[in-house]
């Protein structure tokens, strides 16, 4: 068994006066029991995925909003900028990530931070090969599958598990959704380099670090200041992409879609979960499946039938065995569900589908199409910028806010828990 406790700090939320924290990353000062039981009673918080807070750093359920980031539409401004202000930004393709480091290069980095054990070295060695697999050789669910998930399977195959659900937190926290994250941008990038290079195509990639990379160095143009540099950075570009392996409701395509950018997304199976999260949430009410529970996948057919479908649209391994449904699997789809899925671009966006793309081939072909036809990007540009001026400001974060908590208020009025 493995047991380290690294990244974990003490907290200094206050406890006695009433606030809202939003928590928009993984900080190790709120990522704690201690945090989360440090929640007064009339203290609020706001994270993207609000369960997580709850089921792992005793966060109380009642007191949470799930929100995502919200852009200042009036810093993004859609009014177009001068050409003398665009000249220097235009290209064909622009990239803004700082996720320039070589992946074997982190790797190390964090074997170097790890405690010196040979077990400890060797589930990470694992977890590297495992997520490159993934990346590589499964593009289309690549990056969606759960650090549970893949911690289950490096259980199977070496025989090595965490000792607690604390330090399987850690290492998901520490290690496998930073390397995942960085692996799947990556692999994007050389499907969008190698286009470019076939083509003579222009790619700006913006970024810490991107200078000594072996293979995209000579697009590297620097950092990029937040604010009127990447609205015209947005702007100057035919095409923007947005590239994240856990959705693609993020700040950068927040902030681009309100500066009227056109963006082309690399499709992530998050995206559209909605339609089977309905589906199997839909038949384990009719059916009344518990969690938790083992049953047998003839006995319940549809209930198999929709979380075999969920499976696989995670990119799991699915058999048509038994079926189990982890409580804490179903209450993340039920506060999806309960959110009307506004993190998911399939849901929040129209013209998602127009837009995104699967493997190298399907950008070329989006590309090709979308470089030729200035009219159709600002038509599909526009409709998706609605979107977010409806659902994703700053004045429709307060107003979701002010509402929450109202109604919080209100029912700790009427004596309801």
């Amino acid at each position: 068994m493995i047991d380290h406790h690294r990244c974990e700090y003490p907290t200094t939320i206050p406890g006695k006066v009433p606030f809202v924290c939003w928590i928009q990353g993984q900080l190790p000062n709120l990522t704690s029991r201690q945090a989360g039981k440090s929640i007064g009673p009339l203290d609020f918080y706001i994270a993207p995925e609000v369960d997580q807070f709850i089921r792992h750093y005793s966060y109380p359920p009642k007191q949470g909003m799930r929100w995502s980031a919200a852009t200042d539409h009036r810093l993004y401004d859609a009014r177009p900028l001068s050409d003398e202000e665009l000249a220097p930004f235009r290209c064909d393709i622009s990239f803004v990530s700082n996720q320039s480091k070589l992946p074997r290069v982190y790797h190390e980095e964090r074997l170097r931070l790890l405690p010196d054990d040979p077990d400890v070295h060797r589930l990470t060695d694992y977890l590297f090969e495992a997520i490159e697999t993934e990346i590589t050789e499964r593009p289309e669910t690549a990056g969606v599958r759960s650090a549970a998930s893949i911690l289950r399977q490096a259980e199977r195959e070496l025989g090595l598990a965490p000792a607690t659900t604390d330090v399987a937190d850690t290492i998901a926290r520490f290690y496998i959704h930073p390397m995942t994250e960085l692996m799947y941008r990556q692999a994007t990038l050389e499907w969008v380099a190698d286009y470019c290079d076939r083509g003579g195509h222009t790619l700006h990639l913006y970024g810490n670090g991107w200078e000594p990379h072996p293979r995209f160095s000579k697009w590297a143009r620097g950092f990029a200041e937040n604010g009127e540099q990447l609205r015209a950075i947005h702007q100057a570009s035919a095409i923007n992409l947005q590239s994240t392996s856990y959705g693609a409701v993020h700040q950068r395509l927040l902030d681009g879609l309100a500066a009227g950018g056109f963006f082309l997304i690399r499709y992530c199976p998050t995206d559209i979960i909605h339609g089977p999260t309905r589906r199997l949430l839909d038949v384990i009410e009719q059916y009344g499946v518990i969690p938790g529970v083992t049953y047998d996948a003839k006995s319940i057919p549809a209930p198999t039938d929709a979380w075999g479908a969920l499976q696989k649209h995670q990119g799991e391994p699915w058999d048509d065995g038994p079926v189990f449904i982890y409580p804490e699997e179903l209450d993340r789809l039920r506060s999806l569900a309960a959110e009307d899925y506004r993190l998911m671009a399939g849901a929040v966006f129209k013209r998602y589908h127009d837009v995104c793309f699967r493997s190298a081939r399907e950008f070329a072909n989006l590309a090709d199409r979308y470089l030729g036809d200035a009219d159709t990007r600002r038509e599909i540009a526009d409709s998706m910028r609605a979107s977010v001026v409806e659902r994703f400001t700053h004045d429709a974060f307060a107003r979701d806010l002010l509402a929450f908590i109202a109604k919080r208020l209100s029912e700790r009025d009427e004596g309801r828990p």
